[in-house]
């Protein structure tokens, strides 16, 4: 049974993801700031699909966390949080590999949402990178929303945490609030078949200030995984 609801779920997302790429075009051709509105409208529309076929809910836990002009580095398990943080977390900008501005049709929409983007080719210019553009977003109000392990990993599992977070910390003296979930027990990397629960998303108090930068990374892996763990 999930694996029918799963594949209902993927071929209404096709659908729901053609009808809002059509019928958008024209207008960000002439509202280019409507982006944000679009990108909300395809976002709610997936999650509504998720409950409706697969039976996938969600909850927040630590919601005052929300704010804007911070850093959210968030455990990474699934697609589910690559859409539903964007809904959850008030339009985050994402930092993302610069691969995903070529997929067609995806890409296009991408390109025009505040994003920063890495080229994982460019050595250490890509810290550069990620620092300037995330000054940039920060300083116009913006929050970051940053993955430190870079990809995807299943729940109970942990990858080492990357310098990205720690530099955005040590050099632009943002606020980092940590985020544990548990989306990987109902969604799982590369999965087919979608199980039906609730996830949670538990937004944690905001990282100490002054921290030096390995003392920053090694607390930020530990509670992020400690909660996420706690999840499961």
């Amino acid at each position: 049974m999930s694996w029918l609801r799963s594949l209902l779920f993927n071929l209404a997302l096709i659908l729901w993801t053609l009808i809002i790429g059509l019928f958008s075009l024209p207008v960000l051709v002439l509202f280019r700031g409507a982006i944000g509105t679009v990108a909300d409208t395809w976002c709610e529309g997936v999650l509504r699909l998720l409950r409706l076929f697969c039976g996938i809910r969600h909850r927040v836990e630590g919601a005052e966390q929300i704010q804007p002009g911070v850093v959210y580095a968030a455990k990474h398990q699934s697609a589910w949080e690559t859409i539903a943080l964007w809904r959850i977390l008030h339009r985050p900008v994402f930092v993302l590999k610069k691969e995903l501005l070529s997929i067609p049709v995806f890409g296009t929409y991408l390109k025009r949402v505040p994003h920063v983007a890495i080229d994982r080719k460019a050595g250490s210019q890509a810290m550069r990178q990620i620092i300037e553009q995330s000054r940039m977003h920060i300083l116009d109000g913006r929050s970051i929303i940053i993955f430190p392990e870079g990809t995807r990993t299943a729940p109970g599992e942990t990858r080492p945490y990357k310098q990205g977070v720690a530099s955005l910390y040590e050099h632009l003296s943002a606020t980092v609030v940590p985020v544990a979930l548990n989306a990987g027990l109902f969604w799982r990397r590369n999965a087919f078949t979608k199980r039906p629960g609730l996830i949670t998303v538990r937004l944690l108090p905001p990282m100490p200030s002054g921290l030096e930068r390995e003392a920053f990374l090694k607390t930020l892996q530990e509670t992020i995984e400690r909660e996420s763990k706690a999840l499961l």
